[in-house]
């Protein structure tokens, strides 16, 4: 083994092994290949445009039946 000039035997060590991807690496890949991390706009306007008109609702509701309870 050779001391590398930071001084460190693990340092040298490490930079002699060869690198493999690790599991997130190849799963990151497969997912971006299969196109998961795609934007889904449309999913993100449905939500964007649902969302006030159901509480348009609620409310619109909670008005008309006034105090009935």
């Amino acid at each position: 083994m050779t001391v590398s000039p930071s001084g460190s035997i693990a340092a040298s060590v490490r930079s002699a092994t060869p690198k493999s991807p690790n599991r997130y690496t190849e799963l990151s890949q497969i997912v971006t290949r299969s196109g998961l991390m795609r934007r889904r706009y449309g999913y993100y306007w449905t939500k964007l445009v649902a969302a006030p008109i159901a509480i348009a609702g609620v409310l619109t509701g909670l008005i008309l039946i006034g105090d009935s309870w």
